[in-house]
């Protein structure tokens, strides 16, 4: 997802904008927290993007962990990502 650079707004706190990769993660939202500790090294940018470490990861709770069942609980992990510049950033890619 991507909103400008005036960024959002969230609780008083404003998260730069930019653009995003979202994954969606279907899983209990304690193994999800858990797991997005990993999820950096883990993460495969696409071609041309490189992880922009300036910025946030966002995790977007879709369902409500009272309603739904652990099983089926869906979040959106957004990862923030920016254009390789770099001739060298450009050839690892």
């Amino acid at each position: 997802a991507k909103r400008g650079d005036r960024g959002w707004k969230k609780n008083g706190q404003t998260l730069p904008g930019g653009s995003y990769v979202r994954e969606r993660k279907v899983a209990d939202y304690h193994t999800l927290c858990r797991d997005i500790a990993t999820l950096h090294s883990l993460f495969e940018v696409p071609a041309g993007l490189a992880l922009d470490d300036k910025r946030p990861l966002v995790t977007v709770y879709l369902d409500d962990p009272r309603r739904v069942s652990k099983s089926e609980l869906r979040a959106d992990v957004c990862v923030p990502v920016k254009a390789k510049t770099s001739r060298s950033e450009l050839e690892a890619a």
